[in-house]
């Protein structure tokens, strides 16, 4: 099952490297996309272990980065186009008052 993931990482990745080094893992990580700095939005079916696992064989370590499973609750400010990209919410929007 493909599973929705968002990738925090440390100001110390150089987020290009990691979106050329998940290019080549294309049999592991089906899609990533981003829309926030030192984030990326990532869809696979392997676990988030296994994820941050990967990023630590190639960039070691020392450097931090969250891997966290994107389900049903969530809610948050993103254009259509990614908000398209994430599993269904169970959240209703509520207006915001001041």
């Amino acid at each position: 099952m493909i599973k929705t993931y968002v990738i925090l990482l440390s100001t110390e990745y150089d987020r290009e490297k990691v979106t050329a080094y998940f290019d080549t893992l294309a049999n592991q990580i089906t899609t990533w996309f981003f829309a926030l700095p030192y984030s990326l939005y990532v869809k696979s079916e392997l676990g988030a272990v296994e994820i941050s696992e990967i990023i630590q064989l190639k960039f070691g370590t020392e450097k931090k980065h969250l891997v966290v499973e994107i389900t049903n609750n969530y809610w948050g400010r993103q254009d259509k186009v990614v908000w398209e990209k994430f599993p269904p919410t169970t959240n209703t929007p509520k207006k915001i008052t001041k």
